[in-house]
């Protein structure tokens, strides 16, 4: 399972309950939606919170976007919205920049994220490990990027 590489992932040793409450953070576009990666998101943030972490789930949603599958109580969902355009792509690279540079997690884990450079950049730029769980096709990339991707 995904939570149990998770809890390797630091040390080799990590303790399944952890009292400190480590920060993680998960990433997906939409989570206003109920599409299956945006359950499989919730369920493993909701049991990562159970055993003892601070999860902090990030989306493009907007301010008053509710989520089709109950979020625990203690899980934090930061909302950044979005909008097309340049000046909204800096503006959510600062805005997770500074986010994850608060929060300092043990590691940032997306969810099919493959062309969306603002979350590699803020990751880079605040030096947070991550995880990019993609969810699609390797044909995908070959029709998107033109790479020989599926053999």
């Amino acid at each position: 399972m995904l939570w149990h590489f998770l809890l390797r992932l630091k040390n080799k040793d990590l303790i399944i309950s952890m009292p400190d409450k480590k920060p993680i953070a998960l990433y997906f576009f939409c989570l206003a939606s109920s599409g299956g990666a945006e359950r499989m998101i919730i369920r493993l943030s909701n049991e990562l919170d159970s055993r003892g972490y601070d999860v902090h789930l990030i989306s493009w949603d907007k301010n008053d976007a509710k989520s089709f599958y109950p979020i625990n109580e203690k899980v934090k969902w930061h909302k950044f919205g979005f909008n097309n355009g340049i000046k909204d792509k800096m503006r959510r690279t600062f805005s997770l920049y500074k986010l994850l540079r608060k929060i300092k997690p043990l590691c940032f884990l997306g969810f099919v994220m493959s062309a969306d450079k603002v979350i590699y950049t803020a990751n880079i730029l605040a030096r947070i490990p991550m995880i990019a769980c993609e969810r699609n096709s390797p044909k995908m990339y070959s029709i998107k990027f033109g790479c020989n991707c599926h053999r």
